[in-house]
Parts: C-alpha cells; structure tokens; sequence
C-alpha cells in the first residue's frame, strides 16, 4: 500500500514542478497551487495514456504502408477507462474545455 502511494506522489511530482523537491517554482498563494494541480491532474488523466490499460488489438492493425510493424495496442487514458471520454484528449481540447455550471452537473 505505502509503495503505491510514493508511485502516485512520484508521478504527481513529475507533471507538477510546483511540488517537487529543491525547485525554483512556487505558488504565492494555495489557490494557485490549486489550478495547477487540476490543470495536471486533468492532463494525466485525459492526455496520458497508460500502458497498464492498453488494450490489445486482435488482430494487430497493419501500418499505412506495410513497412513497419504493425500496431498491436490500442492506447488507453484513465478517463477512457472510466467511460468519460472515447479517445485521448489533445492539449487544445484540455485547454479549450469549458466546464458546465454546478446546477447541470448529475448528483451520484
């Protein structure tokens, strides 16, 4: 358990300059360090693909020119995983996205 959270503070620490160790960035105040950190946390989460849940392609999909190898995984972020997108977000659509308001959001 201890090894998956330091995993999960590694890799926050790697999309985030803010939180790393001997680093020359800082936020003058916490709600800044907060839109950070959810600009990064929705760029690993819509952008990134994992390779822990790729999925294979049965069959492997040839490339255009026959050349090279043919592809074999289909790349999976974690949002696709949990049904909230069909595909890997570009940094434009990240940035581009404009959230609804708090009344149109469904209550679980």
């Amino acid at each position: 358990m201890a090894s998956n959270a330091t995993a999960f503070g590694v890799t926050i620490r790697q999309h985030s300059r803010r939180l790393g160790r001997k680093v020359n960035a800082f936020s003058k105040q916490r709600r800044y360090l907060n839109y950070q950190l959810a600009l990064a946390f929705a760029y690993y989460h819509f952008c990134c693909p994992h390779r822990g849940l790729r999925q294979r392609l049965e069959p492997p999909v040839p490339t255009k020119k026959g050349n090279g190898s043919p592809k074999k995984w289909h790349r999976v972020t974690p949002a696709m995983a949990a049904g909230f997108t069909d595909h890997i977000w570009t940094i434009d659509e990240l940035l581009s996205f404009r959230v609804p308001p708090r009344a149109m959001w469904k209550k679980r």
